[in-house]
């Protein structure tokens, strides 16, 4: 879904080029945006790596897919609330970075997510096939942007696929926060306090 990110940034920042041209010079491309975007991916990437273990892999990824969600709805919703004003430029650019770097940390998390929930045999397996499925699913929403739909109608969409995402997290049937993987050493039991000798009874 990053890349439906990317492509609706082009639809809703129209003073952001959308093709560079080779003759074209470097001021036309607005770099506080392409600096926006990468400090919202470390952002996000910080975010998960805080929550991830104090929340849960689970929670913390269904939390990801529902900040990005709201971002996303953030396009639409001028055009079905009719008090709601359009979004300045200002406020697309957060909306969307939001979008970004939620979905940056729930890429995060689903990757060791993924690799906690399966063993040294399939573990490769496992994420080479999840990171094929997220790359597939980048190109039908980023197809979604470029469609003859408007670009509120294509929010609605990317919004019901975060929120499925984000269910579907939720419904997943094991928690991985703080398990050993398979072949490590488990934690020590944790073993009571010392405790003082008895006084020696009394002759």
């Amino acid at each position: 879904m990053l890349e439906s990110i990317d492509a609706m940034s082009s639809d809703a920042l129209p003073a952001l080029p959308r093709r560079l041209d080779a003759a074209e010079p470097c001021a036309a491309v607005d770099y506080g945006i392409v600096a926006s975007a990468l400090l919202s991916e470390v952002l996000g990437a910080l975010a998960a790596r805080h929550l991830v273990d104090r929340l849960g892999r689970r929670l913390t990824l269904a939390a990801c897919f529902a900040l990005a969600a709201l971002g996303v709805l953030a396009l639409a919703a001028p055009e079905y609330v009719a008090s709601l004003d359009p979004l300045s430029r200002d406020a697309l650019v957060v909306a969307m970075m939001t979008s970004r770097g939620a979905l940056y940390g729930a890429d995060a998390v689903a990757t060791v997510f993924v690799a906690e929930m399966h063993g040294t045999e399939s573990r490769f397996a496992a994420l080479a096939v999840a990171y094929a499925a997220a790359r597939l699913g980048g190109l039908v929403s980023a197809s979604w942007v470029v469609s003859p739909n408007p670009l509120s109608t294509v929010s609605l969409l990317v919004t019901l696929v975060n929120v499925s995402a984000a269910w579907a997290a939720l419904a997943m049937p094991s928690e991985t926060a703080l398990a050993p993987l398979d072949g490590a050493e488990p934690p020590p039991p944790k073993l009571p306090p010392p405790q003082a000798p008895a006084p020696p009874a009394p002759g």
